[in-house]
């Protein structure tokens, strides 16, 4: 036994000496170590052969199992920004979440219903915007009206109606007088844009610098200068002017989303104020110097699916881009807004 572990041993030597180049396979003394040697190198090259060839076979297979498990994962997500919609009618309001959130959307309920001691996880829906079957953003949100609730008018109706047994009123009902403006777009906003109301609906997660009241922290200590207004109908939504005026300044590459999308403002002097309406659908529709009427259509709502609006004091010509502390002429505009949609 120790002599066939020497031989192997000296096959061994020689095949490494003849690797290194000291001398060739057939220079050896023992005619029979040589051809051990020989046979020796033709195994070794073939295992070395052998051990390449699983070696790739390996990584081919790890990059081609990579390669698919990253098609399922984009697959799984839906691929691309937009999402169709689900049909919810029906649904309770729990169920119509669950199913809204595997679509990567979001569920609100309508405003105008009041849901004060209402169950909303066993409310079922009686109707939704965008419809199902339409194209949303992801992210975005679906508005539903919920069955059998009631709309805060009608409450409000309900409680001031004279009852049949009383006498006629006398005196003429009070309606508000016109103030000369509207608001920038049809239906109420799908979120509060008051600092209490935006932190309480529980949309945007505690912390964020994406709240949509006046003054919230932004990057940087920077202070939001704006008010966000999400219309219910979201991208593509049309904005109007909330008042009679002229176009002062047009800013044609306001915003730009991350998905490249240029988003534009146009600056418009009503006279006791100077209203930005920004983060519209680009190219801007109006001009410098052309006016405009209450209710006129300046624009439609961009990608962000909201009205990013500033107001500046009278007598501003133009928006600066600041980026800092917020500028002397900046006015808050909540308490106007909440005025033109009644709230």
């Amino acid at each position: 036994m120790a002599g066939e572990q020497r031989r192997i041993f000296v096959c061994y030597i020689i095949t490494w000496l003849k690797n290194l180049g000291v001398f060739e396979i057939g220079d050896s003394i023992n005619p029979e170590w040589s051809q051990d040697s020989r046979v020796y190198a033709r195994q070794t090259r073939r295992t070395g052969r052998n051990r390449k060839i699983i070696i790739v076979s390996i990584v081919a297979a790890a990059l081609l199992i990579g390669i698919a498990i990253g098609i399922f994962a984009f697959a799984s997500r839906g691929g691309g920004k937009y999402t169709k919609v689900t049909d919810v009618t029906g649904l309770t309001h729990a169920q119509a979440k669950a199913k809204l959130k595997s679509a990567n959307l979001d569920i609100v309920v309508n405003p105008t219903q009041d849901t004060t001691n209402i169950k909303l996880g066993v409310t079922k829906v009686e109707d939704q915007t965008p419809s199902a079957g339409s194209t949303a953003e992801k992210g975005s949100v679906v508005r539903v009206t919920l069955l059998d609730v009631p709309f805060k008018a009608e409450q409000k109706q309900a409680a001031t109606t004279t009852p049949a047994t009383a006498p006629a009123a006398t005196s003429p009902t009070s309606t508000p007088s016109d103030t000369g403006m509207s608001a920038p777009m049809d239906g109420q906003p799908i979120y509060p844009y008051t600092k209490d109301g935006s932190i309480a609906c529980g949309h945007w997660p505690a912390g964020s610098t994406d709240y949509p009241y006046f003054g919230a922290p932004r990057e940087n200590t920077r202070k939001h200068g704006a008010i966000d207004v999400y219309p219910p109908t979201g991208k593509g939504t049309p904005v109007k002017a909330i008042k009679d005026g002229t176009v002062v300044q047009v800013i044609p590459d306001f915003y730009t989303r991350a998905d490249s999308e240029v988003c534009c403002g146009i600056l418009i002097d009503h006279g006791d104020f100077v209203a930005f309406y920004g983060e519209m659908t680009s190219p801007a529709t109006l001009s410098v110097g052309q006016t405009v009427k209450r209710g006129q259509q300046v624009g439609t709502v961009s990608g962000t699916v909201q009205l990013h609006f500033e107001m500046y004091a009278p007598g501003t010509k133009a928006r600066s881009n600041w980026y800092g502390p917020q500028p002397a002429n900046l006015q808050d505009p909540t308490g106007m807004m909440l005025k033109l949609y009644g709230m």
